[in-house]
């Protein structure tokens, strides 16, 4: 992004979500570059400052001390994160990156085209279970965990792993999804199909199907997503399947303090309510006995899902309560693999500090919505012998 100083323009709180709001609105043809910069436009923004301080410090501080202990690069580590309302999609924090905003001006927290962000790796396995959800199965249909190879035709066979190799055997979808257990997710999107994962993704998401990429490493998070993104497309969980449209500012008003634009909250529906209250058992389940119990506060209905990409490039954690929704991440500029990285380890805890401090600012008490999750009768797919493959077929880390 070009920097704002090139028009003059000084931004000292917030960078980030400024240039953000600046962009957007340059781009809408009601505005335009002209109305922006010399219109003496008034916009009221979704920002709270006192979260934002908040975001900006204790990613500061993880970041750093990673750094120090040599777990991420001490030049290139970087952090991102990203906190939304769950029912309007109000952007109340925004922290693009971490040190001086004038010597990097790459918002992490949603850097658009033609870089969209970072592999989301085990954090997009919920848009992937979810699409589960409505196809019949359930958080108790069971699958196998065992090595399996994919054949991809022409002789070649994709050969994944698990993260650990002590997750064979079989799992409900609840306990693989608690557990990450890679296996599982790529046999479920060959029972759910590519194609239907991509468009239920792409709805959640509110991207263009094309950008999830055609292949059944997409299970495992290969196609790069925003923090941003990621923690709008999480709040159609913890809202019962509806998906807010992302808001910036409220309202704009002229020099002359009349109004121009008032933007309200919109939301579509984009799973079934007890597909999305499935959902929020199981990811839960992430928190309460998974791979995210560093994201638990106490008194505090809490949900999510970790994520570490192939080599340790990657860490994230994305979580909601019933009112916010937060996505961290945490890797190397650069995308050199990082030291034992874990979202669980790295992302989590800074998502349990913020969340905490932002929920007693708002005074916030909500819960989540209830009812009776996906009742379906579908089973797993049986466990099966794994094929010698005639060639086996490594994943690319940056295509899948």
């Amino acid at each position: 992004l070009a920097p704002l100083r090139e028009r003059g323009t000084a931004v000292f709180r917030a960078p980030y979500f400024t240039h953000l709001v600046i962009q957007e609105l340059c781009h809408d043809p009601r505005y335009g570059v002209d109305a922006v910069y010399k219109g003496g436009l008034r916009v009221y923004t979704t920002l709270d400052m006192r979260i934002q301080q908040i975001c900006e410090k204790r990613l500061t501080e993880q970041v750093l001390s990673l750094r120090r202990q040599g777990r991420i690069s001490r030049v290139t580590g970087q952090g991102a994160l990203a906190m939304v309302a769950v029912h309007t999609g109000d952007v109340l924090a925004l922290v693009g990156g971490v040190g001086e905003y004038s010597k990097n001006q790459f918002n992490r927290a949603h850097p658009g085209p033609p870089t969209y962000g970072r592999q989301p790796g085990s954090s997009f396995k919920p848009y992937l279970f979810a699409a589960a959800f409505e196809s019949g199965y359930t958080p108790n249909s069971v699958f196998s965990g065992n090595p399996i190879s994919w054949h991809l035709g022409g002789g070649r066979y994709w050969t994944p792993k698990n993260y650990s190799p002590r997750q064979g055997g079989n799992y409900t979808l609840r306990n693989a999804l608690a557990q990450s257990v890679n296996l599982v997710a790529v046999r479920l999107i060959r029972a759910v199909g590519i194609e239907k994962t991509r468009s239920y993704a792409a709805r959640m998401l509110n991207i263009p199907r094309e950008r999830l990429r055609p292949v059944p490493a997409l299970a495992l998070g290969t196609s790069e997503l925003s923090p941003l993104e990621q923690a709008l497309g999480y709040c159609c969980f913890a809202s019962g399947g509806l998906r807010p449209t992302m808001r910036l500012y409220m309202e704009i008003r002229d020099y002359r303090g009349e109004l121009v634009e008032r933007r309200d909250p919109e939301q579509v529906r984009v799973l079934s309510r007890p597909a999305a209250i499935s959902m929020i058992s199981v990811l839960g389940s992430v928190v309460e006995y998974g791979t995210g119990t560093r994201a638990r506060i106490p008194g505090v209905p809490c949900a999510g899902k970790t994520g570490t990409t192939q080599g340790d490039r990657d860490a994230w954690w994305v979580g909601f309560t019933p009112d916010l929704c937060c996505a961290v991440w945490v890797g190397n500029d650069d995308n050199r693999p990082m030291e034992s990285a874990a979202g669980g380890k790295f992302a989590a805890p800074v998502w349990r500090d913020v969340v905490r401090e932002a929920i007693a600012i708002l005074g916030l008490k909500g819960q989540f919505p209830q009812g009776v999750g996906v009742t379906g009768s579908r089973r797993g797919e049986p466990e099966e012998e794994r094929k010698q493959p005639e060639e086996e077929v490594p994943e690319a880390p940056t295509t899948g």
